[in-house]
């Protein structure tokens, strides 16, 4: 996605390459901004899919009722001070609604029911066994510690303390991980469990 050219200007020039904690500043201003702006669209992908297995999406303009998402005018100030584009999978921006969809419905901490299941009663319209092991590993991370993974979500993306709330929450993540299960282990990847797991445990039924 890429802010639209500005009038006047001949050509635009190629995007430069933001990274760390900046680049996290931008992509979160830009997922609340997205959320806030198509929260229907947004909690119907998350109903719809699954962690690996993301239903079409479709961007568009702000006066474009057509589509589901608006994110040009989510680039904000961010856009209009460098010339820049982001690129995001599906994978990775159903993570980042879950996140918000979570965030916006738990201005505090959730906490876990004592009578909670370690399950969420989460169900997939086709079989696919690796999207089944994903949802049930971001299950296991939730209830078994919920106040970590919250604590991850309220983290700057590529911070250094979104590594720290990471490295924290690792341990939960290893021991809910089956026999024979891998998952490659960073920072974002625990972030996107984390965030699966709390929007179907807490967020989920919560208009």
């Amino acid at each position: 996605m890429e802010p639209e050219r500005q009038l006047g200007t001949r050509a635009i020039q190629r995007p430069e390459t933001i990274e760390g904690e900046k680049a996290g500043e931008i992509n979160k201003d830009f997922a609340e901004c997205v959320y806030k702006r198509s929260k229907a669209a947004a909690d119907q992908l998350l109903a719809s899919g699954d962690p690996l297995n993301t239903p079409s999406i479709e961007w568009g303009d702000e006066d474009d009722k057509g589509s589901q998402f608006t994110g040009h005018a989510c680039l904000g100030n961010w856009a209009s001070l460098r010339n820049m584009s982001l690129e995001i999978s599906p994978w990775t921006f159903r993570a980042m609604m879950a996140e918000e969809a979570y965030l916006a419905r738990f201005r505090q901490p959730a906490v876990l029911a004592a009578n909670a299941q370690e399950a969420t009663g989460r169900t997939l319209q086709g079989v696919d066994l690796r999207a089944v092991g994903m949802m049930e590993l971001a299950d296991c991370i939730t209830f078994r510690d919920t106040p970590a993974a919250d604590a991850l979500l309220r983290t700057t993306p590529q911070s250094a303390a979104e590594r720290d709330a990471a490295v924290a929450l690792a341990p939960v993540v290893s021991a809910c991980l089956l026999e024979g299960q891998s998952f490659r282990v960073t920072p974002q990847s625990i972030r996107a469990l984390a965030a699966d797991g709390l929007w179907a445990r807490y967020a989920r039924t919560v208009d």
